[in-house]
């Protein structure tokens, strides 16, 4: 959905805008444990259409991390975030 979205985006904004919507809705249904990761790959996503509404979901994505119990798995979802916002800040 997230790479339709990148897709259209040019051709199509008002399509890449609902499915950027949905991306969103979808990562944040998803169980702790991935939410961290859908977070952080939706806000790359739309960082250069929307980078208000990415640097939002980057924080939801790192708060998401913070609250993992397990650390090894914290300190994945952090670098997750961290790779995709290198890539979005070069």
């Amino acid at each position: 959905m997230v790479r339709v979205a990148k897709v259209v985006a040019g051709s199509d904004p008002q399509r890449a805008e609902r499915l950027f919507d949905q991306a969103e809705r979808t990562a944040l249904a998803i169980t702790e444990d991935n939410k961290a990761w859908a977070l952080a790959q939706v806000a790359e996503a739309m960082a250069r259409s929307d980078p208000q509404r990415a640097e939002r979901l980057f924080d939801q994505a790192e708060h998401a991390a913070l609250v993992l119990p397990d650390e090894r798995r914290k300190a994945e979802a952090l670098a997750n975030i961290l790779e995709a916002l290198s890539r979005v800040r070069g």
